[in-house]
């Protein structure tokens, strides 16, 4: 059977998007926080210490959650528009037997 996406939700899947991308940079977050806790101080050459980016590490989940729902939203709003002229993306499926499902 051949199917054709005709247009997407704008709102629930820049939504989804962006809570995905919330929940994949949190631990890189994390990561980051508990190797700034592991180093200890860190000094550039001349002898400044360089201090812990909290701010960056802390909202960098819901920043880049932010602008993925911000970009997600465009790329929605260009793929419905260009599927009205163009035509949406098609994909085909194949119904199962009963018997393939299990293998």
């Amino acid at each position: 059977m051949k199917y054709q996406i005709k247009s997407l939700s704008g709102h629930q899947s820049a939504k989804v998007m962006a809570l995905l991308f919330i929940l994949l940079t949190i631990p890189f977050s994390l990561f980051g926080i508990i190797g700034f806790f592991v180093v200890g101080s860190i000094t550039t050459h001349d002898g400044t210490e360089v201090s812990f980016p909290w701010l960056l590490l802390t909202f960098a989940p819901i920043f880049y959650g932010g602008m993925n729902y911000a970009f997600g939203r465009f790329l929605i709003w260009a793929y419905n528009f260009t599927a009205k002229f163009a035509g949406g993306i098609e994909f085909f499926l194949q119904q199962q037997n009963d018997s393939e499902q299990g293998q």
